[in-house]
């Protein structure tokens, strides 16, 4: 994998999930990735762009690929509340949910979701877009891990201390992945920022990150699939 036809100033910029391609990237990739996560934990990712000095300066004819955030559906919802609850999403026609559950309605969760979102990281979204210029992609992250005895045998440190709770059933969790999926294109298009999606190969028929590009811990993708994302940013670049 090669980008010396690709312009040398491509940018990859995010949190957590960057990680995949970072360990993916070969050294002879002229793209330099950057994760906001790893450096100062006590500067916000918004303050990290406004204040300068942790990121590259904008350059001429570079191109900017963002994967801030993308994690929110998870930290909602990967782990069963109190009370737990379900939704059924608009295009549905044949739903049924357990009697032990208790069902929102899609409008609800959607504006829930919308209004945390555009609170949070997407500001940062559009704070890195207004920073660089055009063109500038986010990248969507990946689906969730449909299988439950791989998130409760690799919890990670965040949900370590809350699997004890229960996980939430896989098909709700890919309920709430397409509904964060759909907060960001929305926001994405009213602001002139393209989007890429996870490569069509890392995916399942139902929508979930197919086994191949697990990593060990219950959200993330691994080099695997970072090696697809880079395929990705190659055909985009060419």
């Amino acid at each position: 994998m090669n980008f010396a036809k690709a312009d040398p100033t491509i940018l990859v910029i995010g949190q957590s999930h960057v990680e995949a391609v970072l360990s993916a990237n070969p050294p002879e990739n002229k793209l330099k990735i950057i994760n906001l996560n790893s450096v100062d934990r006590s500067i916000s990712i918004a303050d990290k762009i406004n204040l300068g000095g942790y990121l590259p300066e904008p350059a001429e004819n570079s191109i900017v690929f963002s994967m801030i955030g993308g994690n929110f559906h998870n930290t909602f919802g990967l782990i069963e509340s109190s009370l737990p609850f379900d939704f059924v999403e608009p295009e549905s026609h044949n739903y049924s949910f357990g009697s032990k559950r208790y069902l929102i309605t899609y409008e609800l969760i959607f504006r829930y979701f919308t209004d945390a979102m555009r609170g949070g990281f997407l500001r940062s979204i559009l704070k890195l877009k207004n920073y660089y210029g055009t063109p500038f992609v986010h990248i969507i992250s990946p689906p969730p891990i449909g299988d439950d005895e791989h998130i409760k045998q690799n919890p990670g440190g965040y949900f370590k201390d809350k699997v004890h709770l229960g996980v939430t059933p896989a098909e709700l969790r890919g309920k709430l992945y397409r509904l964060h999926t759909r907060v960001i294109v929305e926001f994405c298009q009213e602001h002139g920022i393209p989007t890429l999606p996870p490569p069509a190969e890392a995916v399942t028929e139902d929508g979930f990150l197919a086994r191949p590009f697990w990593k060990n811990d219950p959200t993330h993708a691994n080099a695997a699939y970072g090696r697809l994302v880079l395929e990705q940013l190659r055909g985009y670049t060419a």
